[in-house]
């Protein structure tokens, strides 16, 4: 993801931290000029377990 832009705004630099339902990228966001934390969540289709007969 690092060097991605989100949303045609914000360009992703560097990875913050990460746990077990998101991680926090730091971002410029090209609008404002400025440095922000863009946390992206992870999809609840992924957590769900699935039955197996």
């Amino acid at each position: 993801m690092i060097d991605d832009t989100l949303h045609g705004r914000y360009r992703v630099v560097d990875k913050l931290d990460f746990g077990g339902y998101s991680t926090v990228w730091l971002a410029r966001d090209n609008l404002l000029e400025r440095y922000v934390a863009v946390k992206v969540g992870i999809s609840n289709a992924v957590l769900q377990k699935t039955n197996i007969l």
